[in-house]
């Protein structure tokens, strides 16, 4: 884990932040407004990420091997056990770069949050 990509990819969500921004609300930046698209491209990166990260995308391979062996024809003979399917679908995500984007996307995450509550702070 390398903490200059770390910064890159902050800086990209916030890039990405910053044109959602500007095709949702425009040019009038406000705390909500900026906690709103911060918190947007945050969660939505956050939470695939952390799929990813954890191997839970493994629990739809059970149901995935079941579609498969349900419609079609050559599934039975080319993996006619569970275990053969899960050997042929065990690869999973390599590297620091899933680390990496879950870190820079919780930054972002923690920014919209941070705002979020500046901002009822204020207004309250």
């Amino acid at each position: 884990m390398k903490i200059w990509r770390i910064l890159v990819i902050t800086c990209v969500l916030l890039l990405l932040s910053l044109l959602l921004h500007l095709g949702v609300y425009g040019i009038e930046f406000y705390l909500d407004t900026i906690s709103n698209a911060t918190f947007v491209v945050g969660i939505i990166i956050f939470l695939p990420t952390l799929v990813a990260v954890m191997g839970a995308y493994q629990v739809f391979h059970g149901m995935s091997y079941f579609l498969k062996i349900l419609f079609s024809k050559n599934a039975k003979y080319e993996f006619p056990t569970y275990r053969d399917y899960k050997e042929h679908k065990s690869s999973k995500p390599e590297g620091p770069f899933f680390k990496e984007l879950l870190i820079s996307s919780l930054i972002v995450l923690l920014v919209g949050v941070i705002l979020a509550i500046i901002t009822m702070v204020i207004y309250w």
